[in-house]
């Protein structure tokens, strides 16, 4: 399980997990978009859920699932998005 590290003014939230590393993201639309598309973050997967009550979309390093992060997707669970998704959820 990752833990809360920091939110941002944005509202972004970071996960760390039990030594430090940066594991996961939970934010906007908009800003987890800005996020994916950074080199750093090349690799990473996207997911979201229509039910997730913050309307939260997460943004998680490879070897690393959305259940790991300590956020509620609401009944949907949650769905991996394709970059068009994303680019999608982010323009609404």
């Amino acid at each position: 399980m990752l833990r809360h590290a920091r939110t941002t003014a944005d509202g972004t939230h970071t996960y760390r997990d039990r030594i430090g590393r940066e594991m996961a993201h939970a934010g906007s639309p908009p800003t987890i978009a800005g996020l994916a598309a950074a080199p750093a973050h090349a690799d990473w997967q996207a997911y979201g859920s229509p039910t997730q009550a913050e309307g939260l979309v997460l943004l998680v390093r490879p070897g690393w699932t959305p259940e790991n992060v300590p956020i509620e997707p609401g009944l949907e669970g949650w769905v991996l998005l394709t970059t068009d998704d994303l680019a999608e959820l982010a323009t609404e």
